[in-house]
This record gives C-alpha cells, structure tokens and sequence, in this order.
C-alpha cells in the first residue's frame, strides 16, 4: 500500500477524506464556516503530506535522487550534506545521518544503539506520521551508553523484553527517524562510519526468536 500511494496524490486524497466527512450535509455550512473548516482541515493535513514527501522519498521511490533503501532497515550516509540533499529542509552539515523509516503495523522494532565516546553527541530522532517529536535515543535523553529500545505502534499491548532500555509508543504507525552522529572534524569521519555500522534494528520477533507475524500490506 504504501509505495501506491504517490506522493503528490497524498493531498488530494486527505483533502477528499476531509471533504467527505466535513461537508456530507454541506447545505448547512455557511461560505464562512467552509472557509474556517477547509483552513482546518489544511493546516491538519499539510504536517502529513510534507512529513510523507519525505518518507516516500527516502524509502519508497526507489528511483527517486533522493532514495536511501527499503523501509524498517537502518541506511546510513556517511558524508556531510550539501545543497543537493533536498528530501528534507536545512540538514544539518555536522552530523551525518543514518535514515530509519519504520512501518510499524505488523510488530514492534528493537532498535540498538552502540556505546560511544562520552564527549560525541548522537541520537535517534522519532517522529510521527504528524510530524510530532515524539521521543529521541541517544545523548539527549539516554546519554552515551547505548543500549536496546523498543518502538512500538499505537496497537501494541504486549509485554516489555528483557534487555530493552526502554519502550516509546508511537502514535501513528508510519515512523519518520533519522541517527544523527556528530563529526568533529574532516578526519573523523571514519569513526562516524564505524559508529554507524553499529547502528541495528530488527522485528521484535527476531529479537525474541519467534515467529513473524503476518506481514503489513506494503
């Protein structure tokens, strides 16, 4: 399903959702009070829709200039971005990136993050399909010690593994995250790749050496 859904029929197809619902009985909507609900309504889609435009560049368009590999599998870029680096706005130029778009409708993901230097900042930045922080791994928030967390999707009541740090419950089940490691200088980038190599997720079931559940519709 999602590598259907293009990503400039995204808006047309919320803006139809909207208009659906909202306007079913559109003879008792004063022109004022439809220009206030479609003011709504497009303030409430547009985090989505530019959120999307870069989850369907990054893991979906595998044709696209933007591409970094498939969906629920870690793809580093171990380089500083530049102007042409446009799948997000204002990358940062001292922290090379390692993308990870979850889909987390079938299970949950473990997500492990190796110890680093107490002086190098890095994180996991997570984020859902509306755009929202919701959490960040790493130095901010866990400090430089690394560890195994869980991300889950808003259907998940299982119980906490052991060995996992932590849980953090996404509201939406498509998740935008991206590592970021700090680069000190031209010559560190090889300990940044090195850092990145250790970057690892897998399916909660992998992890408990289960079975897969059935997989999502992609």
């Amino acid at each position: 399903m999602l590598n259907k859904l293009k990503k400039h029929c995204l808006p047309a197809v919320l803006l139809a959702c909207f208009s659906g619902q909202l306007f079913a009985n559109v003879s008792a909507v004063s022109p004022q009070q439809a220009r206030q609900i479609a003011q709504e309504a497009w303030l409430y889609g547009y985090p989505m829709t530019e959120n999307y435009n870069s989850i369907y560049a990054w893991a979906l368009d595998k044709n696209g200039e933007q591409y970094k590999g498939p969906v629920n599998q870690i793809n580093n870029v171990p380089k500083v971005f530049g102007p042409q680096d446009t799948g997000v706005v204002t990358p940062n130029s001292d922290t090379p990136y390692s993308y990870l778009i979850m889909d987390l409708r079938a299970e949950p993901l473990v997500v492990t993050l190796p110890p680093v230097e107490q002086d190098r900042y890095y994180s996991l930045q997570l984020v859902d399909l509306y755009s929202h922080n919701v959490d960040y791994l790493g130095t901010r928030r866990d400090g430089n010690a690394g560890g195994k967390f869980l991300i889950a999707g808003p259907g998940w009541h299982g119980e906490l593994p052991k060995g996992i740090k932590r849980i953090v419950v996404s509201p939406t089940s498509l998740m935008f995250s991206q590592f970021r490691t700090q680069l000190k200088s031209p010559e560190d980038i090889e300990n940044v790749k090195q850092i990145q190599r250790q970057y690892n997720v897998e399916p909660l079931s992998s992890y408990l050496g289960q079975k897969a559940p059935t997989t999502s519709p992609q």
